[in-house]
């Protein structure tokens, strides 16, 4: 679950009534950021991020597809984009991925809200394969 990485920057866990599921709130603007880390990656290479999340009517009053920055290991890796969701609940959230270059074992990815960066999503669960 992404809700058990480093939240920092405004961040924070959360989770509705009804939704058994805690996503990361807050990342509305910088420095918001997630952070988790990935251990026992097997080998170096080509592995895809996949990113669950939700991004509906957010408090700046907007519908609208969104974007984040990726950092893999402390460096920026491009701009991850969000389409719009029918909800804020789980159960309607969309998957966004990227493909990463990492070493063997451990390495951190973090989704950050940059200045540039339209940011207001909420993300649910982070997966590296």
């Amino acid at each position: 679950m992404a809700a058990d990485g480093t939240l920092t920057g405004g961040a924070f866990s959360e989770q509705y009534t009804n939704d058994p599921n805690v996503h990361v709130a807050g990342l509305n603007t910088p420095p918001a950021t997630v952070t988790i880390v990935v251990q026992d990656i097997p080998a170096a290479g080509t592995y895809t991020l996949s990113v669950w999340y939700e991004n509906n009517a957010a408090n700046d009053g907007l519908t609208e597809p969104r974007d984040m920055s990726l950092l893999v290991n402390g460096q920026f890796d491009g701009p991850l984009n969000f389409a719009v969701t029918n909800s804020w609940y789980e159960t309607n959230s969309k998957v966004t991925t990227t493909t990463v270059q990492v070493p063997s074992g451990s390495s951190t990815f973090a989704i950050a809200c940059h200045a540039d960066d339209s940011c207001h999503i909420n993300v649910w669960e982070i997966e590296l394969k």
